[in-house]
Order: C-alpha cells, then structure tokens, then sequence
C-alpha cells in the first residue's frame, strides 16, 4: 500500500465485502471499486473517498483511473477521507458496540 497512490478492485458480485478496500483505506488509499463489490455502499462516497464505476465497463473504470491520476492533490485529499471513514466508522469501539447491541438484542436485553 505504501508504493500505491490508489486501489483499483473491479471485482464482480464474488467480492461479497472486499476487506482489502478497508485496509488500502486505512493506509490513505482512496478506492476505485466496480458497483458489484459489497463495499460499496458502506465505505466509497463518490468525489469524497474514491469512486464506484459500472462493473464490466472498462471505459468507465478507465475514465476513473486517468482522473485520479491527473490530480495529484485530489487523489491525496480523497486518501485522507478514506483514512478517515475507516478509523471513524469502523473503528474498534464501533465493532465492540455494534457486538454488544447484537448480543442484547438477541438475548431480548435490548432496550
């Protein structure tokens, strides 16, 4: 991730999550990502931590990639988006949250 200035995943309906999205987002990595990886909706808004392209239209993904790589300082601050939607939404105490509501909920302690 450290030699990469973004992430491309163009995978189809098969990448049920795509976890690497997170860990490249981690690491300042704004992500290009095709509209069939399950992260998507949760971890890509367009213009603000990478963009979403049509799986299988490689003149759309190709169009993103070439914006990306005409604006240097663009591409850096969606990086620091993605940093930031990661260590915000899915930080360990989010996790840690998220599973205790679960378990009060399904041992009827929720409230």
């Amino acid at each position: 991730y450290v030699a990469a200035d973004c992430q491309v995943l163009p995978s189809d309906h098969g990448e049920t999550w795509g976890l690497v999205v997170n860990e490249g987002m981690a690491c300042g990595l704004p992500a290009i990502v095709s509209d069939q990886v399950g992260c998507h909706l949760d971890l890509i808004t367009p213009g603000l931590t990478g963009e979403v392209y049509p799986m299988g239209n490689v003149g759309a993904l190709a169009d993103r990639m070439r914006a990306f790589a005409a604006d240097p300082p663009g591409l850096r601050s969606l990086g620091e988006q993605a940093r930031q939607r990661v260590f915000t939404d899915y930080s360990v105490n989010n996790v840690v949250d998220g599973t205790l509501k679960a378990l009060r909920f399904v041992s009827g302690q929720a409230g």
